[in-house]
């Protein structure tokens, strides 16, 4: 089935054809955009992948895990592959078309056990995301797809963030329903771009039981279908 395709695209790229491959951003065109916003541009991060002069769209994910810290490529891991299969099923070239970043540059810490990698804290969200909109204004998609409320919140929620840390909140985030905000958003950013939600890759991983997953997977490729019309 199509759906279990999704699952299987794109697997067993090792790091090393990843970082030969097309989906990297080897000019280093937007090198500039990220050291600017960055104190320490040699500590280990996940830098964005993509060919900026040619991106349609700008997916915003959430942040990397293990398998992308070890790569230092965003979308490298699991997820990855599934985005692949899921842009590939919908007719989104991911070299051609997309440019791909993080919220936050590298994994979060696990405030929880502070071990192993967790979920980014409002203060994370905040100071990361003058970059996010940087490399938005700088590429000038024709479509931003946030992937995850951990993408959704910092590009169109910032003002609830920020008065949550006015208000000495930083963690965990407030919880988002996707099924809720999935589709074109109707929030405008200051960047004037068509903005879609969904969610991200890894959710549709972690359902594991077929009667959740496959119309969960239908509704994804139907949302990636939608995004598909936003750049022909």
């Amino acid at each position: 089935m199509e759906q279990d395709l999704l699952l299987e695209s794109h697997s067993g790229i090792t790091s090393e054809q990843l970082k030969r491959s097309k989906y990297v951003d080897n000019s280093g065109a937007m090198m500039d955009v990220y050291v600017k916003h960055i104190s320490n541009p040699d500590s280990p991060m996940c830098w964005g992948a993509g060919d900026p002069s040619t991106a349609k769209l700008v997916f915003v994910g959430e942040a990397p895990g293990a398998q992308e810290m070890v790569n230092g490529i965003v979308f490298s891991g699991p997820a990855g592959q599934c985005l692949s299969g899921v842009l590939s099923s919908a007719g989104i070239d991911r070299a051609r078309d997309c440019y791909l970043i993080n919220t936050v540059l590298t994994a979060p810490i696990d405030y929880t056990t502070y071990s192993g990698i967790g979920k980014p804290t409002i203060r994370d969200l905040v100071e990361n995301r003058e970059r996010v909109i940087d490399v938005i204004k700088t590429i000038k998609p024709k479509a931003v797809v946030c992937l995850g409320a951990y993408a959704y919140m910092p590009v169109l929620l910032i003002d609830a963030l920020k008065e949550a840390i006015a208000n000495n909140v930083d963690y965990p985030v407030t919880k988002v329903a996707m099924s809720k905000v999935r589709g074109w958003s109707m929030l405008k950013a200051e960047y004037d771009i068509p903005t879609f939600v969904t969610y991200h890759p890894s959710y549709i991983l972690r359902l594991y039981s077929k009667e959740k997953r496959d119309p969960n997977i239908k509704q994804y490729l139907e949302d990636f279908r939608n995004i598909k019309k936003a750049i022909k």
